[in-house]
């Protein structure tokens, strides 16, 4: 969790500064934010029940 939570807040940089309108922006920002939250607590998961 210490790694993806800075990976994914740099993963935001670009489209916030791309220059794009501000939906672009919105869009760019939110497809970046849905996944990881899909993916990151499930990863977590997986990851944990292979270490306990």
């Amino acid at each position: 969790m210490w790694t993806v939570v800075p990976l994914t807040a740099i993963s935001l940089v670009p489209p916030l500064l791309s220059g794009a309108n501000t939906a672009t922006t919105t869009a760019l920002v939110v497809l970046h934010l849905v996944p990881a939250a899909v993916m990151i607590p499930t990863l977590a998961r997986s990851l944990r029940t292979r270490t306990d």
